[in-house]
């Protein structure tokens, strides 16, 4: 995860060890509810849909904290 932990020289020098094929995780729509909800307004921006899941995965977790609480204002881009 990419937060203020992230040691990015250890992150480099595992890239350069690493011999298979390199992937990639889009967030689960839960992470992106738990950061939605903690301020009244968010705006997100993904990747393109055709290129990672992480936009439908921001629309799905946009939907869930509007479930819990609907006076948020949230745009997923």
């Amino acid at each position: 995860v990419d937060d203020e932990t992230l040691d990015t020289s250890v992150l480099i020098a595992d890239m350069k060890a690493y011999k298979g094929a390199p992937t990639t995780a889009c967030p689960a729509p839960e992470a992106y509810a738990a950061m939605m909800t903690q301020a009244p307004m968010t705006f997100v921006v993904t990747l393109s849909s055709r290129l990672s899941g992480s936009y439908n995965a921001a629309c799905v977790g946009r939907d869930m904290a509007l479930e819990a609480n609907p006076s948020l204002q949230i745009c997923a881009l």
